[in-house]
């Protein structure tokens, strides 16, 4: 997508929204040992927020203690983004498939990251990869390189067994 088309989509798809940088979408992590979730957020201050899949309820549900907020100062301009982490993630066994499963399964858990209520999207490995090659190689600007490159709606982690 070409710069003179973002106005367009901001008009057809309403504000833009800004995206989990780490960890990748579809990524392996070990469930037992707490996570960072780290990304760009496109309004400075922002209330960074997390939902899980809960397998115990079949809903969405706002992870408990997990928020923080936006830096104030940005990086990039048109639109400038702020950064935010959100630290030590240690999700309970509701929120993973096969729910209360033991040590010896490994599973899967869904997650949303939303900005003032906006959802962010996600990156998998090779779109993450898209984005730096269209920012350092050919200067895209983060954002429209992450329209370019394709996201994802959603971060899915897995975690393999994980019995000592």
């Amino acid at each position: 997508m070409k710069l003179s088309s973002l106005p367009l989509l901001v008009a057809l798809a309403g504000p833009l929204a800004g995206c989990v940088w780490s960890p990748n979408h579809q990524q392996t992590i070990d469930r037992t040992v707490p996570f960072d979730i780290s990304g760009w957020s496109q309004f400075s201050g922002a209330t960074i927020t997390l939902q899980a899949f809960n397998y115990e309820v079949g809903n969405w549900t706002t992870v408990p203690g997990v928020q923080t907020t936006a830096a104030a100062g940005g990086l990039w301009s048109d639109p400038t983004l702020y950064s935010y982490e959100l630290e030590n993630v240690l999700l309970q066994s509701k929120y993973w498939i096969p729910p209360g499963a033991g040590c010896e399964t490994g599973g899967m858990a869904s997650l949303r990251v939303f900005e003032n209520g906006y959802k962010m999207v996600a990156y998998d490995e090779a779109q993450r990869d898209c984005v730096w090659d269209q920012v350092w190689n050919d200067g895209e600007h983060p954002a429209h390189a992450g329209y370019d490159c394709g996201t994802s709606s959603q971060l899915v982690l897995f975690s393999p067994p994980t019995c000592p």
